[in-house]
């Protein structure tokens, strides 16, 4: 097998590994940004939020509270990093 076709399987590789990432980076990129419009101008996905903070108010208990308070805290950037 000579230079150049071990060098075109490597790229084929190395393409098929960022592809899926640079996909999902890109889809999270328009979610992102149609949320932020939603939020700036008050409908669609934002019109939810007051139901979805009434629903999470009315089923909260501390158990859940504290359960959740240590997963951000896990994941923030004090411990993450």
């Amino acid at each position: 097998m000579g230079w150049g076709a071990m060098t075109s399987e490597r790229s084929r590789v190395l393409l098929w590994t960022y592809v899926p990432g640079l996909v999902l980076m890109a889809a999270g990129l328009l979610v992102f940004g149609k949320m932020l419009d939603d939020v700036r101008e008050g409908d669609d996905l934002a019109a939810a939020d007051q139901a979805v903070l009434d629903w999470l108010v009315a089923h909260r208990s501390p158990w859940l509270t504290n359960l959740l308070a240590a997963i951000t805290f896990v994941t923030g950037p004090t411990v993450l990093p």
